[in-house]
Parts: C-alpha cells; structure tokens; sequence
C-alpha cells in the first residue's frame, strides 16, 4: 500500500506496509506446518495413490494423475484431504496442489497444513503469490535448487480477519 493510507484511518504501518488495522503480520511458520509423516512403501500394503512431481501441473494446482504406492521403492510423505502440496524441487517451476483426497507423494513435496489462524484454501492461495514464489527460490543446490524451509517459515505474511 503507499503513503496514502498514512491519513487514512482504518489503516495501520508495519513491516510489510501499510495494511488495514484489523489484520496481523507473522511468518509463514506461524500459519502452516510441515507435515512430516513416512511411508515405506516396501513395508505397507496400504493402496493409496501416490502423487509425485510429474503429476502436479505447473501453475495451476492441477493433479493429473498418481500412481500405485505399493509399486514404488523410495521413502514417500503422507498427505490427508484439505492439506496443500508444495513442490520443493525447482520452486519456480509452481507445481502446487489443494488435496481433495488422502495420499502420498515425492519427498520433493512439502505436505502442509494450516494452523488456527488460517483456513487450508487460504495457505493455498498464498503459496501461489509471486512474493511466496520469490523467497521459495532463495534455495539450497545449484543444480537441483530446493525451497529452504526455515527462510519460508520466517517469511512475512499479510493474515485478514478470519471471517474476510
């Protein structure tokens, strides 16, 4: 917001700019955990679809297919409906998803989940910002860059009222 809203009232300065009065600033690992649950797949009979990077469309938050868990040989996390997926693996590229189902996906994928202070549809839409994109790519690895997720956790966040 700009220097406008410093007579305006309703409104308030602070370390990400100026915004209305009612709404908060905190770090991204204050509204969204990393859920970080493993399953073998070599050690389980469970048939549950596993999502790996390859399925998630760029940009859109599209699932476009999975594939068999018990047919898999690495490590994988576990993800439960209403969690938000998250692409580690080359952040820029956007591969983000809402889980409309439980599953597993690629260790490359942060599986999260929202706290108290915000709804799951929220923590998806903020993902998707270009300020989010930003700090994700400040990443470990030159040849397979990977989101950092302590610089994500301190990341600064607008957070509205609950009921807007």
């Amino acid at each position: 917001m700009s220097k406008r809203n410093e007579n305006r009232p309703g409104y308030k300065k602070t370390k990400i700019g100026w915004m209305p009065e009612e709404w908060d600033v905190c770090g991204f690992g204050n509204i969204a955990t990393l859920c970080k649950e493993k399953i073998n797949p070599k050690k389980t009979k469970q048939n549950i679809p596993c999502v790996e990077l390859e399925h998630i469309e760029q940009r859109t938050g599209n699932i476009l297919g999975n594939v068999d868990l018990n047919n898999q040989s690495s490590q994988k996390s576990l993800f439960k409906k209403d969690n938000v997926l998250f692409g580690k693996l080359r952040p820029y590229l956007r591969k983000y998803a809402y889980c409309s189902f439980d599953g597993a996906c690629s260790t490359e994928i942060w599986v999260l989940k929202n706290t108290a202070q915000v709804c799951s549809k929220f923590l998806f839409l903020l993902i998707q910002t270009d300020g989010f994109i930003t700090v994700a790519n400040k990443t470990s690895g030159t040849k397979m860059p990977r989101a950092d997720w302590k610089s994500m956790a301190d990341y600064l966040v607008a957070i509205p009222p609950t009921y807007e």
